[in-house]
């Protein structure tokens, strides 16, 4: 028995023996236990009902096909509260096309992020993007690098204190490179960098957040992380392209996520 176990364990760490899939509908699981009892039994292609057998099937699987392209085109954006702070997941058609904006650190990535991800079918998330160097933010990434495996890390210029932050850094700039440096202007698939620029020297990480707007179909979603208070004034004073559908904000360790002025020009 414990050979059996053994040789087991060892199974499951070969690459690509196992991967995780989106939980099934009950309908789903309804028709698929259906034919599965109807075909075993015999009673689903008895010679009288093998026509009629067949054209339902034919009939459901065009269904099922017709769900799956009009799903192809969708895009979900999911905001996951993670210990005080938020990552958002946006699971566009393709999964090469996913998005996860922040981490949490390590007891998010294993009790809220990595449970989640599992839920949806993401088996490695090809572009994580840390918006700030605080450890609340992003003190997970080494470890969601290891569950998960990231296929490419985007930052901001600024240089946080954050030893977390740094480490991770440090590891997607380890040959071959990883790591790419977006600021204020830059286009990463759907979403264009709107703050900071290379000359943003604040002294409070929220203050220096990376700062996002992403368009997806006809919806505009600005990501303003957790910036505070000087940083929305930096921002205001750098572009005037603010309209959006949805604002999503954290909360800055000082003062308002949406300052007034701010939020008259989104």
């Amino acid at each position: 028995m414990s050979a059996m176990t053994a040789a087991s364990e060892w199974f499951t760490k070969i690459p690509g023996a196992y991967f995780y899939v989106p939980a099934p509908s009950w309908w789903t699981i309804a028709f698929y236990y259906a034919v599965l009892v109807g075909a075993l039994s015999g009673w689903l292609f008895a010679p009288r009902r093998r026509i009629g057998s067949a054209m339902i099937l034919i009939l459901i699987g065009g269904i099922y096909s017709w769900n799956w392209g009009k799903s192809r085109g969708e895009t979900e954006i999911t905001v996951l509260p993670l210990n005080g702070d938020h990552a958002i997941f946006a699971d566009a058609a393709g999964w090469q096309n996913d998005w996860l904006v922040n981490c949490g650190d390590v007891n998010a990535v294993e009790f809220t992020l990595k449970p989640f991800l599992h839920a949806q079918g993401v088996n490695k998330i090809p572009r994580l993007i840390l918006t700030e160097g605080d450890a609340r933010n992003t003190g997970g990434a080494l470890a969601l690098g290891e569950l998960f495996g990231v296929g490419e890390l985007l930052t901001s210029p600024v240089h946080f204190r954050s030893a977390a932050y740094r480490d991770a850094v440090a590891e997607f700039e380890k040959p071959p490179a990883r790591h790419e440096i977006i600021q204020r202007g830059d286009i990463a698939g759907n979403w264009r960098a709107l703050y900071p620029g290379t000359t943003n020297l604040f002294l409070r990480a929220d203050d220096n957040a990376l700062v996002l707007l992403g368009t997806f179909h006809d919806a505009r979603i600005l990501l303003l992380s957790d910036l505070g208070r000087d940083g929305q004034s930096s921002l205001l004073g750098g572009t005037n392209d603010f309209r959006a559908d949805i604002v999503i904000a954290g909360l800055p360790t000082e003062g308002e996520p949406l300052c007034a002025t701010l939020l008259d020009a989104i």
